[in-house]
């Protein structure tokens, strides 16, 4: 039986700088966190755009719903207005679960 290998603490775990008196661990493991979260989303913007450029029916539904949304004067979408789409949220909704 090999020996149990010491559970090396989280950054949750060490989130009080105080109780553990460093900073640098804890430095390093909000950039491994932040790291590995970009990855995955990433990842999942790159699978969601792959499947919606290769099903046609859903880029012109999901278009046409994007186009019809209220702008500002720089051309931008608030997230407000992001929310009341339903295509969108079924479909992003569909696509993380």
């Amino acid at each position: 039986m090999s020996p149990a290998i010491p559970r090396r603490p989280t950054l949750f775990d060490m989130i009080d700088a105080e109780a553990t008196g460093n900073v640098s661990e804890i430095a390093v493991d909000a950039v491994f966190y932040f790291a590995a979260s970009f990855r995955t989303t990433n990842t999942a913007i790159c699978f969601i755009l792959a499947f919606v450029l290769s099903h046609q029916p859903v880029y012109d539904k999901l278009r046409s719903e994007l186009s019809a949304l209220t702008t500002d004067m720089d051309g931008n979408i608030s997230y407000n207005e992001l929310e009341k789409t339903k295509y969108l949220v079924r479909f992003v909704t569909s696509i993380s679960n």
